[in-house]
């Protein structure tokens, strides 16, 4: 993504759904208002991020939150009643071919807490939750790899921590140029991992129709609209 605005707007779509589940967290009431009615499992999820913002340690709540995304994504079947991100997606959709409403603040992030505006038009939004759910199925497969060696998850982790990542600090956010690469990524270990990963993008973030996931919803819609 090459532009820090563009990238941050796209983050606010992810970070507005976590701020709005923290922020509703001790009332049910309002989730039921919204029409939102959160499994166990999703309300444990929840307040585990609230633990992790207690510690003050960022590297707990990422996890915290990492995991909740992640159990959004993969959930199949999912209703837009039970699970939080079809939920939201039927929010932002809404909320972006709808006449500007004045009291219109959760799919606007304007409710208390928010920690970002959000301002994208409906491919914006439909894309910003399709960029991070891929790169939250990438780093979940990654994680789940099994590799025949401990030479092959060093092969591929030395690649990847090979890329030169300064850029996205910049505020130009501009890529840097593949030219002088050293890196080929030829080794016997990248075909594993990559038929890993997608065996996961096939069950998560694919339209099968044998499939039913929320990035499925996504993909549809992106097509329906041309993005």
């Amino acid at each position: 993504m090459a532009d820090l605005g563009k990238r941050r707007r796209y983050q606010a779509v992810w970070a507005s759904l976590i701020c709005f589940l923290v922020f509703t967290h001790t009332n049910s009431g309002m989730l039921v208002d919204v029409g939102l009615l959160l499994a166990k499992h999703t309300e444990y999820e929840v307040t585990d991020i609230l633990r992790a913002i207690a510690t003050r340690i960022q590297s707990e709540l990422d996890a915290a939150v990492r995991v909740l995304c992640v159990k959004m994504i993969t959930n199949h079947a999912p209703t837009a009643s039970k699970n939080p991100l079809l939920w939201w997606l039927t929010v932002l959709v809404r909320s972006a071919i709808d006449p500007l409403q004045e009291m219109d603040y959760i799919s606007r992030g304007r409710f208390l807490m928010n920690i970002l505006s959000m301002d994208l038009d409906l491919c914006g939004r439909l894309e910003a939750v399709q960029h991070y759910a891929k790169v939250l199925v990438l780093d979940k497969a990654l994680e789940l790899w099994r590799p025949c060696s401990d030479d092959w998850a060093l092969q591929v982790n030395r690649d990847l921590v090979a890329a030169n990542l300064d850029w996205l600090d910049d505020e130009t956010d501009q890529r840097r140029s593949d030219d002088g690469d050293p890196r080929n990524c030829d080794s016997p270990a990248w075909p594993s991992m990559l038929e890993n990963l997608n065996r996961w993008a096939m069950a998560f973030l694919s339209t099968r129709r044998d499939i039913d996931t929320s990035l499925g919803e996504v993909e549809k819609l992106l097509s329906a609209e041309e993005c």
